[in-house]
């Protein structure tokens, strides 16, 4: 397991933001965010970042089981959301 520095964060943060500014400069701007979502997936997947999708949040309240349907657009490396 790895551990959660601040140098590994600032790193990783460097990076998503290179892998944005790349899809950016590939599809420029005014498109739907589905394509820019699906692109930068794609993009940090080329430089060996692991990154997920839409992926569900489960949350609580004292024991209960909120309901309403939270996702993260993009969950990247388990440790940073975009």
């Amino acid at each position: 397991m790895r551990r959660l520095t601040k140098k590994y964060i600032d790193d990783l943060t460097f990076k998503i933001i290179g892998a944005a500014i790349e899809v950016h400069k590939e599809l420029g701007p005014a498109l739907r965010e589905v394509d820019y979502e699906s692109s930068l997936l794609i993009e940090l997947g080329l430089r060996g970042i692991q990154a997920v999708t839409q992926k569900k949040v489960e949350r609580d309240y004292k024991g209960h089981q909120l309901k309403g349907d939270l996702r993260f657009d993009i969950l990247v490396e388990d440790v940073i959301v975009v």
